[in-house]
């Protein structure tokens, strides 16, 4: 039977859930070393797929009798059927792992789902944070994000431990435990909002972004509708790791540790010269020294199988006092108003060490630790800063550090333009900047809700503005002045605002201002890196296009432009255009005027390659209409040819011997702000048909 257990008040709750025992399938791996895709086959069936991830390159192996999830470059997902749908599932399975996970919060390896790639239950997460060195703990969640609960227990690497999964779909809850010898034994829970899924698989993941898990083999996998259908063998308790003693001055802070194994919940006894001193923990923690902490010291770990002691270790304490010493000065500091700044000071000598900061000479209330942090700087923090380091042999006084407090800088956008590297990334994140524009997005928003994007432009050059936690949306003409540090966000250039931080902002001047006259801008400038880089979030208009779908606009949605000379460039359909989404696709040829936005990671080699027309209401999709007028040219004779012209668009003039022949281009890219179209054929053309067509 399944247990669920909730901590609503403090208080563990079990409830029993009957369910019909079932082993639905084991897998001890004895297959050929291989991909596990390709040698997992057992009574001609082939029982674990690629579900997801780098499965063409079959990156899940076999090797000796052990299923490898190793995580760096790897990415492949495999799953094994559960031969019918659950509700509940208990998976339990063998581990060993080789590294540590590559990050604290490492991710996640093992985990149950339904048929799909999305709905995945009880994810197992590695990972270092809150373990000792050297060691990493399991944890579980319920869907996505890290593990929201830990097994306390601290695992080795290359020793052997039992996992034992369960996840409950009527309680949206998902268990974990470390060689239990029962569904008793308290597990780590995670729960999960969503209702309603059902369990369909078994899955080891592999993982090369946001850390990975280290490389851990899988064994002895069985998976069953009860625990006990999957209860692991028994392991003595065996003390892997004794603790280790040390030599420490009075006040000091020092740690004993032992790492032990066993089955069911482990418990610890410390003793010094025989006689207990701590608690049930895996550490015994000396805050601070004293002289009475000396001793030999002992451990004794009890689990399933019964109590293990550890040798003795001795912990000395030097009781001789070292006056304390300044051993580094905070340093001069000079940072942009509203950025934080942090001063450190070093003290040598014996332990407890106080300190004392002072600013201008007058101590601050508070600033008692050898680190004084300060938060969103102002003028008013602009000074002179030290600090006063004492222990019980006397005091020290730092050399005083100087803090100077930048205002924002007031520019143009095209000098912002200028602050980038040769990628075109910006070179300068810490300084304040104050700049304006004319908003030029005519959609509510551009990002998600909650925060701000919007783009605006001056005289010589444009630049997206982002306000993070705003719902104050600058409307297109709108004249804005703003202020705040650069950024980048798939290498667009952006101002980078936080509401948080108040000297950020956004001030409107003006309203209903007349736009920037949108660039006509060729296709052929992709080519051209530093030129569209100076383009980069203008408003620019495309003529004579077509658009390479049809049907209606979808929302965040991408389609490919072709100009007359067949060159191609993205036309990018935010989410949140909702004057365009769901409007019909034109199927003519096309002038589009919007904004020349970037979406293209910051580590990409081709710098040019990701460059986007981003409109922004369906009025700056003006359609070419079908135009063609026919004129006939004698021998040695002009022909002139005039019509009435789209401003937007752009025209060509086809020749033929006959109506009836082939006509073949003559001139093209012919265009007339004016709206007055016209194109004199000389004498030494020949003679024959002349049309005029656009696109």
């Amino acid at each position: 039977m399944l247990k669920r257990y909730l901590l609503p008040a403090l208080m563990l709750l079990a409830v029993a859930l009957p369910s019909r025992a079932a082993l639905l399938f084991s897998d001890n791996f004895a297959y050929a070393d291989g991909p596990i895709t390709n040698v997992s086959i057992g009574g001609g069936v082939t029982n674990w797929f690629s579900h997801s991830g780098g499965g063409a390159n079959q990156e899940v192996l076999v090797t000796v009798g052990r299923v490898l999830v190793n995580g760096g470059s790897r990415t492949e997902d495999v799953s094994r059927s559960l031969t019918a749908t659950q509700t509940v599932a208990f998976a339990r399975f063998k581990i060993n792992s080789t590294n540590l996970p590559t990050s604290g919060a490492g991710n996640y390896f093992a985990h149950f789902k339904d048929n799909g790639t999305a709905n995945f239950r009880g994810r197992i997460h590695a990972q270092t944070n809150a373990a000792l060195p050297g060691t990493f703990r399991l944890g579980v969640s319920g869907a996505a994000g890290a593990a929201s609960a830990l097994v306390p227990r601290d695992l080795l690497l290359t020793n052997d431990y039992w996992v034992v999964l369960a996840w409950d779909t009527a309680a949206n809850l998902g268990y974990l435990w470390v060689n239990p010898v029962s569904d008793s034994d308290s597990p780590a829970t995670s729960s999960d909002s969503a209702t309603g899924i059902v369990l369909s698989t078994f899955a080891l993941r592999q993982s090369n972004s946001g850390g990975t898990p280290g490389n851990i083999f899988v064994d002895d996998l069985f998976v069953g509708t009860t625990f006990a259908d999957v209860a692991p063998p028994l392991v003595s308790t065996k003390i892997l790791r004794s603790p280790g003693g040390f030599a420490g001055n009075v006040g000091d802070s020092n740690v004993l540790s032992v790492i032990a194994n066993g089955s069911g919940p482990l418990s610890y006894a410390w003793q010094r010269d025989g006689n207990s001193v701590g608690g049930n923990t895996n550490l015994l923690v000396f805050p601070q020294l004293v002289e009475g902490n000396a001793g030999t010291y002992t451990v004794t770990v009890t689990g399933n199988s019964g109590p293990v002691t550890s040798g003795g270790v001795t912990v000395t304490v030097d009781t001789n006092i070292t006056p304390v010493s300044i051993s580094a000065s905070p340093a001069n500091a000079n940072v942009a108003i509203g950025n934080n700044v942090s001063f450190v000071v070093g003290a040598n000598g014996s332990n407890p060490k106080g300190y004392q900061w002072y600013y201008n000479s007058n101590a601050i209330l508070g600033a008692t630790s050898a680190t004084l942090g300060l938060t969103a700087v102002t003028n008013a923090n602009a000074g002179f800063y030290h600090a006063v380091a004492t222990n019980q042999g006397g005091s020290a006084t730092s050399a005083v550090a100087q803090l100077t407090v930048r205002g924002p800088i007031v520019t143009n956008i095209a000098y912002l333009r200028t602050l980038q590297d040769a990628t075109y990334l910006p070179t300068d994140t810490t300084n304040l900047y104050t700049a304006q524009g004319v908003v030029t997005s005519f959609s509510t928003n551009l990002t998600t809700f909650g925060n701000v994007l919007v783009y605006m432009q001056d005289s010589n050059a444009a630049i997206a503005v982002f306000f993070a936690g705003s719902t104050n949306v600058p409307k297109a003409g709108d004249l804005i002045r703003v202020t705040g540090p650069l950024g980048t966000f798939s290498s667009l250039h952006e101002f980078n605002l936080l509401t948080n931080n108040p000297f950020h902002s956004i001030t409107v001047l003006s309203t209903n201002n007349p736009l920037p006259a949108p660039v006509n801008f060729e296709f052929g400038l992709t080519n051209n890196l530093p030129a569209i880089e100076a383009l980069e979030a203008s408003l620019v208009t495309v003529t004579n296009v077509r658009i390479g779908a049809t049907g209606n606009f979808g929302a965040g949605a991408n389609y490919n432009l072709t100009n007359s000379l067949g060159q191609l460039l993205q036309l990018r359909i935010d989410a949140r255009a909702g004057d365009i989404i769901g409007k019909a696709i034109p199927t003519n040829a096309v002038s589009i005027t919007g904004l020349l936005s970037q979406n293209l990671a910051v580590g990409a080699a081709d710098r040019k390659a990701g460059f986007q027309l981003l409109p922004t209401r369906y009025a700056d999709f003006v359609t070419h209409p079908p135009y063609s007028i026919l004129a006939a040219k004698g021998a040695g004779s002009t022909l002139v040819l005039t019509w009435t012209a789209q401003p937007t668009s752009t025209y060509s003039v086809l020749g033929a011997a006959t109506v009836t022949n082939v006509f073949t281009n003559i001139i093209s890219g012919l265009s007339f702000p004016s709206g007055n179209g016209a194109y004199t054929v000389p004498a030494t053309d020949a003679a024959g048909f002349y049309r005029v067509v656009t696109p």
